[in-house]
């Protein structure tokens, strides 16, 4: 636990040197600069919360990969934007339990692949700026899910 130190540089490598690390928490510190690769190679970790700090960039897509063991992901309250690639979607599924991506600048719709997270438990995605329908199907999908949190973004009315 790194948690709440005032650690002002980028991201290290932790996949290159801590492969077996199963639990990381670096929320609330000042880490800045783009996720990148930072994690990747980390088949073990099945904790990671980097949120309130002040990453930014591109969703991290390389984050999870096949064969991953993340179960609970927290990249709130950074600055990171773009669309939340469908790989993502199809890859986290498997193992995630709990998904908090609020308070970023995240556009473009919800994945669908979102909808084969059986185990998903909590999904915030709130205070973005994801638009289009509400993909109420692949909510109804998630069998598990007992935390939705999709407020304050530019969705449409419709729903599908």
């Amino acid at each position: 636990d790194l948690s709440v130190n005032n650690f002002s540089t980028p991201l290290p490598k932790f996949g290159r040197d801590c492969p077996g690390l199963k639990h990381l928490d670096l929320s609330s510190n000042r880490f800045a600069g783009p996720i990148g690769d930072s994690f990747t190679g980390l088949k073990s970790l099945s904790y990671l919360n980097v949120s309130n700090n002040q990453l930014s960039g591109g969703f991290p897509a390389s984050l999870i990969g096949k064969g991953s063991s993340l179960q609970f992901l927290y990249l709130g309250s950074n600055h990171l934007q773009g669309m939340i690639p469908q790989s993502f979607a199809d890859d986290a599924c498997s193992t995630l339990l709990e998904l908090n991506l609020s308070r970023n600048n995240f556009s473009g719709t919800i994945p669908s692949g979102f909808g084969s997270c059986s185990l998903l438990q909590t999904f915030d995605v709130s205070y973005n700026n994801f638009s289009g329908v509400l993909p109420i199907d692949t909510f109804l999908q998630m069998g598990s899910l007992r935390n939705l949190n999709l407020a304050f973004n530019k969705r449409s009315e419709e729903h599908t």
